[in-house]
């Protein structure tokens, strides 16, 4: 399982979260098309359940076997999974091949039989042995990849969503979420390298203009957002697990596209069951603007932040202004009347300080808080973000120089077509 220390000490953030809460049960399947989709799809969430305590499975519904054979992915996938803290118990390959043109695609030939490492696979096939995975497993809840534009991940999206209908009709309680592997990763916008930790963004050329995300289904404002673990925050790139784990993918180079998912949420969208939607699990996160803030630096020259509350449960979530009534606000354990940066700043002043602890608590459920450190508006911020910018990019470009290396050796191993 990853590890990792710091010299300068991390505030630990704390938050009423709980992805045992949020996901209803203890155990969680994640299954995707391709390996490295696992990270792309659900990377700090994996991450966070495992060490939360969560029973995480992992299914490749793909061999990986378009550029290699059959081995090679999957060994890179279960390398990935065991950084991650997952036994090989819990990973699972459903054996379908990795289709980068349609000769092969169940999905694209719905009505086809193929003949595949000697059997025969079809549509039909996949949507029963995913079925037999659910019933073997039970998970509590599903996530998936969505609608993306690579056939495989809509083969993915589809089948699973089929099974679920059936499953959901029969009277299963598992709730299935899906998320985006190209739009808001694989293909997202590199704002890694910004001055603040930045949420989730959907690459506005991953879908068509008329549409928000890549699916007509999910609509950008309709995500769920839910936090991300203290480790999935390393500021030191080449240390952050997201980093690492990618790392674990050598075929693919997908340490390259860290930049762009690793963010200060994970967005899904909840496709089921239908009922029993009535919201118990609760959590509260501070924003600011629209941000997902756990250690907010404002930086000299700035604006004033807008500072917000993302009020989530499992099937779905709102944003309350900072002035809301059920939210009761506090500022190093002292109550403040709201949660604005005007109120925040002048507790600051008053109390000559340059950092402060901003803590919201939901007014009905005292139980339900998020914490977060804010930070009062300096230059210095400047200068210390220049310097970590640089020694990021030395130690990444250290980094990169070997991992290159490794890239062109299991490149030599490609299938010829």
């Amino acid at each position: 399982m990853w590890q990792h220390k710091e010299k300068r000490i991390i505030k630990q953030f704390d938050s009423s979260f709980s992805y045992l809460s949020f996901f209803g049960g203890r155990r969680l399947l994640i299954l995707v098309p391709h390996q490295d989709d696992e990270i792309n799809t659900a990377g700090s969430t994996i991450i966070g359940a495992v060490a939360e305590g969560l029973d995480v499975h992992i299914a490749y519904m793909t061999n990986g076997d378009w550029d290699y054979a059959v081995p090679l992915r999957n060994n890179e996938a279960i390398q990935a999974a065991l950084y991650m803290g997952i036994s090989k118990e819990n990973i699972h390959f459903l054996d379908y091949p990795d289709c980068g043109s349609d000769e092969m695609s169940v999905y694209e030939h719905q009505d086809s039989v193929f003949i595949y490492r000697d059997r025969q696979i079809s549509w039909n096939t996949l949507l029963q042995d995913i079925r037999n995975l659910i019933e073997m497993i039970r998970p509590d809840a599903i996530i998936c990849t969505g609608f993306d534009s690579h056939r495989d991940h809509r083969q993915c999206e589809s089948c699973v969503l089929s099974v679920m209908e059936s499953l959901w009709s029969k009277g299963s309680t598992t709730r299935l979420y899906t998320a985006f592997a190209y739009g808001t990763a694989y293909e997202s916008i590199e704002d890694w390298w910004a001055p603040h930790w930045y949420s989730t963004k959907m690459n506005p050329f991953a879908h068509p203009e008329y549409l928000t995300t890549p699916s007509e289904n999910l609509q950008w404002d309709k995500r769920i957002r839910i936090p991300v673990p203290l480790s999935c925050r390393h500021k030191r790139l080449v240390k952050n697990p997201l980093y690492l784990g990618l790392g674990c993918h050598i075929s693919q180079a997908a340490y390259r596209r860290s930049t762009r998912l690793i963010n200060s949420d994970q967005v899904y969208w909840l496709r089921g069951p239908e009922r029993n939607l009535q919201y118990k699990n609760e959590y509260l996160q501070i924003m600011i603007d629209n941000h997902f803030a756990y250690d907010w630096y404002i930086y000299g020259g700035e604006l004033n932040p807008v500072v917000s509350v993302y009020y989530g449960y499992e099937t779905g979530g709102c944003e309350l202004s900072s002035i809301d009534d059920k939210i009761i606000w506090y500022c190093n354990g002292d109550i403040i009347e709201n949660g604005s940066y005007y109120s925040i700043h002048t507790y600051m002043l008053n109390h000559n300080l340059t950092t402060v602890c901003v803590r919201c608590v939901l007014a009905n459920n005292p139980a339900v808080f998020c914490e977060s450190y804010i930070h009062k508006k300096s230059y210095f911020y400047w200068i210390r973000f220049v310097y970590d910018y640089i020694i990021n990019k030395i130690k990444y470009s250290l980094d990169h120089h070997y991992r290159k290396r490794a890239y062109k050796e299991i490149r030599k191993l490609m299938r010829n077509k």
